[in-house]
C-alpha cells in the first residue's frame, strides 16, 4: 500500500503529465455535464430543423476558424524564450483581426448569395456575425496556446466551464422566454465564445503584461518569427483546413441533398459522442503537445509517451462506444423524445470513425513536432477528396441519407486507422535515424 501511495503521489503531483491532464479533464467534464443535462431541454424547446441551421452555421465557422491565425498559434508552444512566444502571440492576433475584416467584406458582397446557395436564406442575418465570431475564436486560440505554454491548465479548465454555462444559459433562456428559433441557438454559441475569450484574455494580460509590453516585441521581431515558423501557414494551415472541411462536409452537403431535418438529426448524433470525447481529447492534446515537444528536444524516447497516451484514450472510449453501439436509438428516443430516434441510428453508423478519431487526434501533434507537416498535408488532401466523393456518391447515386452517412463514417474509420499507421512509421524512422 505504501508503494501504491508513492506511485499515486508521484503521478498526481502538481505539474506532472497526469495531473495536468486531470486538471483539464475536470473542467471539460463539468462543461460536458452541463451540456448533456441541457440537451434534453433544448431538444424539446427547438425543432430538428433549428438544429440543422445551427449545424450549418457551425460548419461555416469550423472551416473559417482554422485559418483565423494561419496556424501560427500552434507555434507559440515551441520557442524557448517567452519573448519569442509573445511575438508569435502578437502575430496571431494581428492575423485574426485581418482575416475577420476580410470575411466581413465577403459577407457584405456575397452573404445573401451564399445563404441562398446553401438553401437556407434564414441564415443570411447571422452570417454578419461570422467575422466577429471568427475574431473571437482566433484570439481564443492564441490565448489558449499561450496558457498551455505557461502551464495554466487550471485556468483553461475554468474557461471551459464558463463557456459552456454561458452558452447553455443563453440558448435555454432565449428559447424559453423569447421565440424558439435557430437564431437563439446561434446567439448562445457566439455569446459563450466571446465572453469566455474576453475573460481568458484579461487574465493573461494581468499575469503576463510585463512580457507582452517588452521591448523585445516589435514589428521586426514579429516578421522574423513569421518567417522562422512559415511551415505552419504553408503546411499546417492547409492541412487543418482540409481536415476541418472534411469534418464539416455533412453540415454543408447534407442540407443540400437531404434537408435541414436530416442534418439536425446528424448534428445531434455527432455532438452526443464527438463533442464530449473531442474535448477530452483536446485536454490530452494540450498536455501531450508540450510534453512530446520536450521529449523530442531532449532526445527521449517519444514512442513511450505515444503508446501510453494511446492506451489511456482507448480505455476511456471503449466502454461508452460499445454501450452506444448497442443502445443508441433507444437511448436517444428516451432522453430526447420520440422525434430523435433516427439520430441514434445515425450515431451507430459513425461511431467506429469517431472512436478511432478520438484515440488518434491528440497524437497528430507528432507531425509538427517532427517537422513533417508536409506528410500531414498530403494525408489530409487524400482524406478530404475520399470523404467528399463518399458524400457526393451517396447524395447523387444512392439518394439515401442513412446509406450516405454509413459510407461517410466507414471512409473516416479506415482513414483514421491509416493515420495511426503513418504516425507509427514516422516514429520508427526517427528512432532509426537518431
Amino acid at each position: 500500500m505504501r508503494n501504491i501511495r508513492t506511485i499515486i503521489k508521484e503521478r498526481l503531483k502538481k505539474g506532472s503529465f497526469v495531473h495536468n491532464v486531470l486538471t483539464l479533464m475536470t473542467g471539460t467534464a463539468l462543461a460536458q455535464i452541463l451540456a448533456v443535462l441541457a440537451i434534453p431541454v433544448l431538444t424539446r424547446v427547438y425543432k430538428p430543423a433549428d438544429f440543422g441551421v445551427l449545424a450549418l452555421f457551425i460548419s461555416i465557422m469550423g472551416i473559417l476558424s482554422v485559418v483565423a491565425c494561419w496556424c501560427y498559434e500552434l507555434a507559440i508552444i515551441l520557442p524557448e524564450k517567452d519573448e519569442d512566444a509573445a511575438n508569435l502571440l502578437a502575430l496571431s492576433i494581428i492575423i485574426a483581426t485581418g482575416m475577420s475584416l476580410l470575411i466581413l467584406v465577403v459577407i457584405a458582397l456575397f452573404g445573401h448569395s451564399i445563404a441562398t446557395l446553401l438553401g437556407t436564406p434564414e441564415i443570411t442575418f447571422w452570417l454578419w456575425l461570422v467575422p466577429l465570431n471568427l475574431m473571437g475564436f482566433g484570439f481564443f486560440q492564441a490565448f489558449n496556446y499561450w496558457s498551455t505554454r505557461k502551464k495554466q491548465f487550471r485556468r483553461l479548465a475554468v474557461q471551459k466551464t464558463t463557456q459552456s454555462t454561458i452558452t447553455i444559459g443563453t440558448q435555454i433562456g432565449a428559447g424559453t422566454l423569447l421565440k424558439a428559433y435557430a437564431g437563439s441557438l446561434i446567439s448562445g454559441k457566439i455569446i459563450g465564445n466571446i465572453v469566455a475569450t474576453a475573460i481568458l484574455g484579461w487574465k493573461i494580460w494581468i499575469d503576463s503584461k510585463k512580457i507582452l509590453l517588452s521591448k523585445n516585441i516589435s514589428i521586426n521581431k514579429i516578421r522574423e518569427h513569421a518567417l522562422k515558423y512559415k511551415k505552419f501557414p504553408q503546411y499546417s494551415a492547409p492541412q487543418v483546413l482540409l481536415y476541418m472541411a472534411s469534418q464539416q462536409l455533412p453540415g454543408i452537403l447534407f442540407i443540400v441533398y437531404f434537408g435541414k431535418i436530416v442534418l439536425g438529426h446528424y448534428y445531434l448524433a455527432y455532438c452526443m459522442f464527438s463533442v464530449p470525447m473531442s474535448l477530452l481529447g483536446h485536454a490530452f492534446a494540450q498536455v501531450f503537445y508540450p510534453k512530446a515537444s520536450e521529449y523530442y528536444n531532449t532526445n527521449a524516447d517519444i514512442k513511450i509517451l505515444v503508446r501510453k497516451t494511446y492506451k489511456v484514450l482507448l480505455k476511456i472510449s471503449i466502454l461508452p462506444s460499445i454501450f452506444l453501439l448497442m443502445f443508441a436509438p433507444t437511448l436517444f428516443e428516451f432522453v430526447f423524445g420520440d422525434n430523435w430516434r433516427i439520430a441514434g441510428e445515425y450515431l451507430r453508423l459513425i461511431l467506429p470513425w469517431l472512436t478511432v478519431g478520438f484515440i488518434v487526434s491528440p497524437i497528430t501533434f507528432i507531425f509538427p513536432i517532427l517537422n513533417r507537416q508536409d506528410i500531414a498535408l498530403s494525408y489530409e488532401i487524400v482524406f478530404f477528396m475520399v470523404r467528399l466523393i463518399s458524400i457526393l456518391a451517396g447524395g447523387l447515386l444512392l439518394k439515401s441519407a442513412i446509406w450516405t452517412i454509413g459510407l461517410y463514417g466507414g471512409v473516416g474509420f479506415f482513414a483514421r486507422l491509416y493515420q495511426i499507421f503513418l504516425i507509427n512509421r514516422l516514429l520508427e524512422d526517427k528512432m532509426n535515424n537518431s
